[in-house]
């Protein structure tokens, strides 16, 4: 031993005071964080214990698959009820460049035109000049479909209203949701309104809304507003003003695949 201390006394003595640093040091640390440490520690300890008691059964997996089989048919119901879906012939083919969708659009109001003004002559109903449609001049496709789509509404809501004798259709006007072209971007529901004001008998106009209401020309067509008075030269006749509404349904992507957890 005394050969082997005066061999290595230099190495002996810097390893002595390196652990008697280090034992300094850990006193310092648990006196000062020791009770922070051991807080913590505890707390691990416990929220550990609650995640493997929270394991679910078998049993609590089937329900849960249940009840998400549930909420996505009543999803489906609801967009079915909401949301308006356009005729074939209102549609843009899959992948339409914006010449082909122009085209497809302005073909669309000349049928439209036609027909109505055809269906309206026989009845001797008034249609305002070339249904109040403005020119769409647009390179977005996108834009054209939301026309076509507003198109297949306001022709089936005025064939509603030439069906049951409303005297006068007055004007018309269609506005795109706000948010379209908005940098904040659309939210669920995207909403295109169809203002259609017209001038008839009260309970012609009533007639009109009520067959709105229903699936006779395929599909209801959701009233977002009504706004009626008594015309001042006819007090037997009302002015109504009546706001129709395209919708779309942006779902998340994991609700539109099916993939509710």
């Amino acid at each position: 031993m005394n050969d082997f201390w005066q061999e290595n006394k230099r190495l002996v003595t810097i390893a002595g005071c390196g652990l008697c640093v280090f034992l300094i040091g850990l006193l310092v640390i648990n006196s000062l964080y020791g009770s922070e440490v051991s807080a913590m520690n505890a707390s691990v300890n416990k929220v550990r214990g609650e995640l493997q008691k929270a394991r679910y059964s078998a049993s609590a997996r089937d329900e849960a698959l249940a009840a998400n089989e549930a909420l996505r048919a009543s999803l489906g119901a609801l967009e079915s009820r909401i949301a308006f879906q356009p005729r074939p012939e209102f549609m843009l083919p899959p992948r339409s460049k914006t010449d082909e969708a122009s085209s497809d659009y302005f073909a669309a109001v000349e049928r439209v035109r036609e027909s109505l003004a055809v269906l309206a002559g026989r009845k001797r109903i008034s249609l305002p000049p070339g249904l109040d449609l403005e020119p769409v001049m647009t390179f977005s496709v996108e834009t054209y479909e939301r026309h076509l789509a507003a198109l297949d509404l306001l022709d089936r809501a005025l064939r509603h209203a030439i069906e049951h004798n409303v005297k006068q259709i007055k004007r018309i006007r269609i506005d795109l949701d706000p948010n379209f072209r908005a940098r904040k971007g659309l939210g669920t529901i995207e909403e295109t309104t169809i203002e259609i004001k017209a001038a008839s008998a009260p309970e012609t106009i009533t007639a009109w809304l009520q067959a709105t209401q229903t699936e006779a020309f395929g599909q209801v067509l959701p009233i977002r507003d009504i706004e009626a008075r008594t015309r001042r030269a006819k007090i037997d006749e009302l002015d109504v003003s009546v706001t129709f509404s395209a919708i779309r349904l942006h779902l998340p992507e994991a609700l539109a695949e099916g993939e509710l957890d």
